[in-house]
């Protein structure tokens, strides 16, 4: 199935998420590492004094053992509260973001099945009419066909802010406590454990508190050094740590994906279904880069939405899914604008137009997340260091060049792909206006 501007364009806002994902999940990490930091520094301030004194007291070995053995509880706390905020955070980007890639133009689609969706929705509870009133300051009947002109006029007047405020209220609810905690406590569909269980798991294979005390006894009556000691306490923290991370990586990324997911609820109605995306590179999985593209559907054709599997479904996976909008019938038969978007295929970065706004207000560390490290400091090189725009790392086709086609560019050429990439950005910025001129026929 060929994707739509519209798709397309949402496609690329969830890639650009996933910059902010490994961000959000690293500094949890770091976090994390750094609040251990302080139990390490009271148990350092205890060895001292018994290096000093020329050996530990039995009150020091008890309260060595009891920080290292309240440090799991609280470390599994500060992931906790960093996870339930993780997953507020994904259900609210993820819904801003769709309203941010959809154009107005879909409002005239949209606004007839409102009463509908009203009707057959479990979740939804609102007053259309309330609603639509407070932000058109208009009433809507049962059957609002005829009407659709005058309140797309009424959508056009209104901000940007006003605008995405409106199409978020209209069409998602707000995200439970009750889900919050069923996602959170949720298993891994791979491993049956949720994150608990896993920490649980990892923390059984790190010695144990009392046996690091007696250690530390034993190594000062064998004269050992401070630091010698205290490398002790460095490793046991350390694989903590480690151990941290490890979660957060996998069960954080899990977590924010599934909240993701529970946008789609409220928009099941509007949606083909849900296709898989993955970062290509020289390390992603074969059977991975097989599956990027796929599209699972939920209007009875193959494979069903229902089989869509949890990402990351393996360790390092860095594949998510974006969900795929029906189709508006003049993007679908309007030829001059299919074909500003035919020769997009799927191993490629989704919709450049995007991408270069995106690129130009991203910062440097966001910018080599999404072009890769090396390339863009290849890049960066080459123009004597100058800061490259997106335009710079596609060919016309809108997909990234390798590192080897970018050291071998001469500076002309490099301008003559600039100028068609460009080419290629402005018809399609033409096409989604075409689209908005054209409206949907009721």
């Amino acid at each position: 199935m060929a994707l739509s501007p519209i798709d397309r364009r949402i496609a690329a806002q969830f890639h650009q998420r996933q910059i902010e994902i490994v961000t959000r999940v690293e500094s949890t990490g770091e976090m994390i590492e750094s609040r251990n930091e302080a139990p390490e520094r009271q148990i350092l301030s205890i060895a001292r004094r018994a290096v000093k004194r020329g050996h530990f007291t039995r009150a020091d070995q008890a309260r060595i053992v009891d920080i290292l053995t309240r440090l799991p509880t609280e470390n599994n706390n500060r992931i906790e509260r960093a996870f339930r905020s993780a997953i507020k955070w994904s259900y609210d980007d993820a819904i801003e973001r769709l309203v941010d890639a959809i154009p107005r133009i879909w409002w005239r689609g949209i606004m007839p099945l409102l009463p509908e969706r009203k009707q057959a929705s479990k979740r939804i509870t609102r007053d259309y009419n309330a609603w639509l009133r407070r932000y058109l300051n208009v009433s809507i009947t049962h059957d609002i066909t005829d009407e659709a002109d005058v309140l797309l006029a009424k959508v056009d007047e209104l901000t940007d802010a006003e605008y995405t405020e409106m199409i978020k209220q209209l069409l998602f609810e707000p995200l439970s406590t009750e889900t919050v905690e069923r996602l959170l406590f949720s298993p891994n569909p791979v491993t049956g454990q949720s994150w608990q269980e896993h920490m649980i798991g990892l923390s059984k294979k790190i010695t144990e508190p009392s046996a690091v005390a007696n250690s530390m006894v034993t190594g000062l009556t064998q004269g050992e050094t401070l630091d010698q000691i205290m490398k002790r306490v460095d490793e046991h923290i350390g694989k903590l740590n480690g151990s941290s991370r490890r979660v957060v990586r996998t069960e954080g990324r899990r977590l924010i994906e599934m909240a993701s997911r529970e946008t789609w609820d409220d928009i099941s109605d509007l949606m083909v279904g849900a296709q898989i995306q993955e970062t290509l590179d020289a390390v992603t999985r074969p059977e991975h880069a097989d599956r990027h593209g796929t599209i699972y559907y939920n209007d009875g054709r193959q494979p069903p939405l229902s089989e869509m599997p949890v990402l990351p479904d393996q360790a390092n996976c860095r594949g998510y899914s974006a969900p795929v909008l029906k189709t508006p019938e003049e993007i679908e038969t309007n030829p001059e604008v299919s074909a500003a978007f035919h020769n997009v295929k799927h191993d490629e970065i989704p919709d450049p137009t995007t991408y270069s706004r995106w690129f130009a207000k991203a910062t440097v560390e966001q910018r080599k997340l999404a072009v890769g490290a090396t390339r863009y400091r290849t890049l960066v090189d080459k123009l004597g260091g100058v800061t490259p725009e997106w335009t710079e790392f596609v060919d016309k086709k809108g997909k990234l060049m390798s590192v080897k086609a970018l050291k071998a560019e001469k500076p002309a050429a490099r301008e003559v792909r600039k100028g068609q990439v460009n080419e290629l950005i402005q018809h399609r910025e033409k096409a989604i206006i075409d689209v908005a001129t054209l409206g949907f026929q009721s």
